[in-house]
C-alpha cells in the first residue's frame, strides 16, 4: 500500500475523544484494501477521516473529513464511502451530481450543514442498495486503544 500525495497528512482530532476506530473498506472477500478510515468522536458528533487511498481510488473533490451530528456510525460510513470512493458507485444515476457538489466543497464536509448533499446521499443510498452497490465492498473495523510498552530489564 502506498499513500497518494496530498492524502497522507495528519489531521488533528476534533475533540478530546479523538480517534477510536480504524475502518478499512475493501473487496468483499477482504483480500484487498482500497481505503483506510479513522472514525472519531462520540455521542452526537462523529466523523470519518480518510488516511489512505489505494492507487486508483480518488475521492470526490478535496474532502478528507466527513462529519455527522446524528451519531449513526453505519450511515456515516456508507456516506463517507460514497464521497471517498465515488467510482465504485458509477452505476448509480445520482453519483455524478454528488461528485459535482462535493468538488466545490473544501476538505471538510458537515452533513447536517449541507442539506442538498444530505438529500443527495439519501437518494444515492437507495439507488446503490437497489443495484447491489453495497455488496461490492466490505467494511472491517478495529477499536483503537493505547498500546502499553514493556520495558526490558537490563541484564
Amino acid at each position: 500500500m502506498s499513500f497518494d500525495e496530498g492524502h497522507d497528512r495528519y489531521v488533528q482530532p476534533r475533540n478530546r475523544e479523538g480517534f477510536r476506530k480504524v475502518v478499512c473498506m475493501g473487496s468483499p472477500d477482504g483480500k484487498e484494501v482500497w481505503l483506510a478510515l479513522l472514525l472519531g468522536g462520540k455521542g452526537a458528533e462523529v466523523w470519518v477521516e480518510a488516511i489512505h487511498f489505494e492507487s486508483g481510488v480518488r475521492p470526490a473533490g478535496q474532502v478528507v473529513r466527513v462529519i455527522s451530528a446524528d451519531g449513526d456510525e453505519t450511515k456515516l460510513l456508507l456516506n463517507a464511502c460514497m464521497i471517498f470512493y465515488p467510482d465504485l458507485f458509477r452505476g448509480c444515476c445520482s453519483i455524478s451530481a454528488l461528485v459535482d457538489v462535493v468538488e466545490k466543497m473544501g476538505t471538510e464536509v458537515h452533513l447536517e450543514k449541507e442539506a442538498q448533499l444530505s438529500s443527495m446521499l439519501e437518494v444515492l443510498q437507495s439507488e446503490a442498495k437497489s443495484m447491489g452497490g453495497f455488496e461490492r465492498f466490505g467494511l472491517w473495523e478495529g477499536e483503537l486503544s493505547p498500546r502499553k510498552r514493556k520495558e526490558k530489564e537490563n541484564k
